[in-house]
């Protein structure tokens, strides 16, 4: 029973981090993304509302840090010019306060 409990507990706990992790990395191929956004510069217009940071264990929700390596990634995102082929409208913003994984109604 105490295995089973326990085995439960790391299974949710491995399932939350990688739900919550957000380690990005960029590509220059369209297929092999798993996601295609267009970063927007009109903070209405967008699905999530991203803040850029510098240090990997910040990452976390709507709070993204950048890989050179795709290994590392959780998400392999491809950033399109075109709004209406984008999976996802993205605003980049300054301040973390604002990041958040806010879905569009």
């Amino acid at each position: 029973m105490v295995k089973k409990l326990i085995t439960l507990l790391f299974f949710c706990n491995c399932l939350c981090s990688k739900v919550l992790s957000q380690v990005i990395f960029y590509t220059d191929r369209k297929n092999e993304a798993d996601i295609l956004i267009y970063v927007t510069d009109k903070k209405f217009e967008a699905d999530w509302i991203i803040y850029k940071t510098h240090e990997k264990y910040e990452a976390g929700k709507g709070i993204w840090w950048i890989t050179k390596y795709k290994y590392e990634a959780d998400k392999i995102v491809y950033r399109t010019k075109y709004k209406y082929e984008a999976d996802k409208i993205v605003y980049i913003t300054n301040r973390r306060y604002e990041a958040s994984l806010k879905r569009r109604s």
